[in-house]
């Protein structure tokens, strides 16, 4: 989800707006598809993508569980998804 991975030059809260709005389509894709496990790359910066993006997982009626650990491919600025 990164600014340049989506071709974005926005800044603030209107590239995280930008962001979650992808993320969205994101999640909604591989739900239809049933793709699990998936890996969101957020980056480690500040948190406040990360932590969007968990509150939103938090609620998702599809998500079953995910987890911010160290993965060997993505470091620690991805979060492991699995669905239902």
């Amino acid at each position: 989800l990164h600014a340049e991975a989506l071709g974005l030059d926005q800044v603030g809260s209107d590239l995280l707006q930008l962001q979650i709005r992808a993320f969205n389509q994101w999640l909604a894709k591989a739900i239809i598809l049933g793709h699990s496990p998936l890996f969101v790359i957020h980056g480690m910066g500040k948190g406040i993508l990360r932590g969007q993006i968990h509150q939103l997982l938090q609620a998702h009626p599809y998500v079953d569980y995910y987890t911010n650990a160290y993965h060997p491919q993505y470091g620690f600025g991805a979060t492991e998804i699995i669905l239902k």
